[in-house]
């Protein structure tokens, strides 16, 4: 366990250290106008040399994000999305801001609460250098490795399935992921189901997904609007006749509608 935590705090320093701080060309100043060579009698006026517009600033492109994970503000983590994230798989908590163990971004000692003992070295100061993308994505890549090496995410496809280990209502469950900046995990096909699967059986609870009953009975849509195109119900289900108007998965990765002020497990898709 101590390793894997160690694992997992060095690859978010590691994704840490490769981000500049913003920056872009700044603007050139125009050339002012020079005046005109007053008249002389008899002598026709010499007009002015108008003014020479500046260049206006190059804004440099703001970095990739990572499909689906929403910016929450200011911050390293936050520029790529990843800060609500581990905040919400539990892994910066219960710190109450990154830039407290972040102070200047140059240097970095101590260890996290959920990972006793894992002295972390001095991360160097950031410099205003156009980031490599290509060593970006591999930073990327350590840290979704190390996030599934402790069974705290599930990739599937372009989708990536997270669970706070955390049991509310439909609702409670729906602004969570909102927030996070996907939405209730809603598979849409055999695969996503054994990933949703996974943390079902793993908190050995039941869990929401993405779907509403429309205004036909018996009939339910995805959170957009859209009819669902798969569906995997146990045998019997839907049988809420109305009153049971979400949809919830089984440990068995089997489907039942039922009341959405229910307490299940959240899972979110990004």
């Amino acid at each position: 366990m101590l390793c894997q935590g160690s694992l997992l705090l060095a690859a978010v320093v590691s994704l840490v250290s490769c981000f500049p701080r913003p920056f872009g060309v700044p603007s050139v100043p125009g050339v002012p106008s020079v005046p005109g060579v007053p008249s002389v009698p008899g002598v026709p006026s010499v007009p002015g040399v108008p003014s020479v517009p500046g260049v206006p600033s190059l804004p440099i492109p703001s970095l990739p994000k990572i499909p689906g994970l929403s910016s929450m503000g200011g911050g390293i983590l936050e520029a790529i999305g990843l800060k609500a994230l581990l905040r919400f798989l539990g892994i910066l908590s219960p710190l109450p801001d990154v830039t407290s163990a972040l102070p200047s971004i140059t240097d970095l000692t101590g260890s996290l609460p959920n990972l006793p003992n894992a002295d972390v070295a001095g991360v160097p100061a950031v410099k205003d250098s156009p980031v490599e993308l290509q060593d970006l994505n591999r930073r990327i890549g350590k840290l979704e490795a190390v996030l599934k090496l402790e069974g705290r995410i599930q990739i599937v496809g372009e989708k990536m399935i997270a669970t706070n280990g955390q049991d509310v209502d439909f609702a409670a469950s729906d602004s969570t992921c909102t927030d996070l900046g996907g939405q209730i995990a809603t598979p849409m096909n055999e695969e996503e189901n054994s990933a949703v699967l996974e943390f079902v059986k793993k908190y050995n609870r039941y869990a929401y997904l993405g779907m509403r009953e429309g205004s036909m009975t018996g009939k339910f849509n995805y959170l957009n609007g859209v009819p669902a195109v798969y569906t995997h119900w146990r045998k019997g289900e839907p049988s809420g006749k109305g009153a049971e108007g979400c949809v919830e998965m089984y440990t068995d990765g089997q489907w039942n509608d039922k009341a959405c002020n229910q307490k299940r497990l959240t899972i979110c898709e990004l």
